[in-house]
């Protein structure tokens, strides 16, 4: 799992969807999931100044959120 820049989100690899699920960190809502990779997603990386993320998958595609 990795925190957003604000640590108001937690991302979290979602291998059964190929997606990346967003969790509230505060109320441990599910907020949304993103999918874009065809492959399960095998690292995330937060940006430490911004809301934007980067995920690696097994797809060999890196994807810019």
């Amino acid at each position: 799992a990795v925190f957003s820049h604000d640590e108001s989100l937690v991302m979290v690899p979602d291998a059964r969807a190929n997606a990346v699920a967003c969790w509230d960190a505060q109320s441990s809502a599910l907020l949304t999931r993103v999918a874009e990779h065809s492959q399960p997603i095998t690292w995330i990386a937060a940006s430490p100044a911004t809301p934007a993320f980067m995920t690696c998958s097994t797809d060999e595609c890196v994807r810019f959120w």
